[in-house]
C-alpha cells in the first residue's frame, strides 16, 4: 500500500519468469525477467519523460504448513532492478512474515511484518527504507461473504540528501512533495497509519467483487507532507472459462495536506483503474494489464498522468 514512490509512469512491459518449487520443503523461488517502456506525463512538460527499460527479478516464498491445519506462518523475500536505457535505475528489495491464526468459528487473524529499501538513482531524495507492522481480522459471515477490517502502521526513512533539488516540482512523485524549498531535510521521515475494511463477496462460482474503504494519517518530517487520506475501491474477478479470467478494478482516492507555508490546507484528488486478462495453461501464464492513474491537484503544476500497459508471461516448473 504504502510502498508506491515509484515514478507516476506509463510502461509496457514482457516478462519471462520461471517458478521452482519444493514441496516437501515448501519453498517457492521465482526468477523474472522484463522489458517494457515507461513514460511520465506532468503537467509541467518540462519533468515529463519516458523510457525503455528491462528489469531482472527474484522471489522468494516459504510457509510452514501445520498437519491439522491450524497456524500458518510464512515468509516472502523480493529484489528487482529496473535498468533504463535513458535514465539512471531503480532497485527494490524487501521482506516480510506473516502469521494466520484461526480464531473462533469463521474468524480468522493476521499478523505481518514487511521492509523494504528502495533506490532511485534518477531522484535520489526519493529513496528510502521502510518498515510496515500490519493487524487484520477476517469473518466469513456467510457461504460467499468475508468482511475484514485491518490496520497498518509503518515508518520510511528517507535518504539524507541535504541540498540536492528534487526533479519533480510539487506533490508530483508518490504523492509526496518532496521539492518545497527544492531541498530535503536530513534524516527525513514519514509515520503512518490506515484503517481499511472490505468486504468480499462471492457472486457465484466464477465471479466475485472485493469492495474496501480506508483512511490513512501521515506525519512527515518534510515540510507541509502531513495529510489525512481516504479512499474507496473495489475489484471484480471474472474466470471467463478455466484458463481464462478477466480483472477490473478502481480506486478512488483524496488527501488533504497541512503546509505550514500555506493560509489553508489544500486537496489532491487521484483515479486509479485497472484492466486485466490472465491465461493460464499448464506450467504457462499469459498476464495483459493496463492502469491508468490520474492525479488531480492544487495548485495545476502538481498534476500528473500515468498510463501502464503491461505483458507478463510466466513459466513454472
Amino acid at each position: 500500500m504504502k510502498y508506491s514512490h515509484l515514478k507516476r509512469s506509463v510502461f509496457f512491459s514482457c516478462s519471462l519468469a520461471i517458478a521452482c518449487s519444493s514441496a516437501a520443503s515448501a519453498v517457492t523461488a521465482t526468477v523474472g525477467t522484463g522489458v517494457g517502456y515507461e513514460a511520465y506525463n506532468h503537467a509541467d512538460n518540462e519533468h515529463s519523460w519516458s523510457a525503455v527499460f528491462v528489469q531482472p527479478s527474484l522471489e522468494l516464498f516459504h510457509e510452514v504448513l501445520p498437519e491439522d491445519g491450524g497456524t500458518v506462518l510464512s515468509f516472502s523475500g523480493h529484489l528487482s532492478t529496473r535498468v533504463y536505457e535513458s535514465r539512471h535505475d531503480q532497485r527494490r528489495a524487501g521482506a516480510g512474515a506473516a502469521l494466520e491464526v484461526p480464531l473462533a468459528e469463521g474468524f480468522l487473524g493476521r499478523l505481518g511484518l514487511d521492509i523494504v529499501d528502495f533506490r532511485d538513482e534518477e531522484e535520489v531524495i526519493d529513496s528510502f527504507r521502510g518498515v510496515q507492522g500490519a493487524v487484520s481480522l477476517y469473518w466469513q459471515a456467510a457461504d460467499r461473504v468475508r468482511l475484514g477490517v485491518s490496520h497498518f502502521r509503518g515508518e520510511d526513512r528517507f535518504q539524507d540528501v541535504s541540498g540536492e533539488e528534487s526533479a519533480i516540482s510539487g506533490r508530483g512523485s508518490g504523492w509526496r512533495n518532496t521539492s518545497i524549498n527544492s531541498v530535503s531535510t536530513p534524516g527525513a521521515k514519514e509515520v503512518y497509519q490506515t484503517t481499511e475494511a472490505s468486504v468480499l463477496w462471492y457472486l457465484n462460482a466464477s465471479l466475485d467483487v472485493n469492495v474496501h474503504l480506508a483512511s490513512t494519517r501521515v506525519s512527515s518530517s518534510f515540510p507541509g507532507e502531513g495529510y489525512t487520506g481516504s479512499e474507496a475501491g473495489m475489484g471484480l474477478h471474472w474466470f471467463l472459462s478455466e484458463y481464462l479470467i478477466v480483472s477490473l478494478g478502481a480506486i478512488k482516492a483524496n488527501r488533504r495536506f497541512v503546509d505550514g507555508n500555506e493560509l489553508e490546507p489544500y486537496r489532491e484528488d487521484a483515479l486509479s483503474t485497472t484492466v486485466g486478462i490472465g491465461w493460464y495453461r499448464g506450467p504457462v501464464e499469459l498476464r495483459l494489464q493496463w492502469f491508468h492513474h490520474d492525479l488531480d491537484s492544487q495548485p495545476p503544476h502538481s498534476s500528473y498522468r500515468r498510463e501502464v500497459t503491461q505483458c507478463v508471461l510466466y513459466w513454472s516448473f
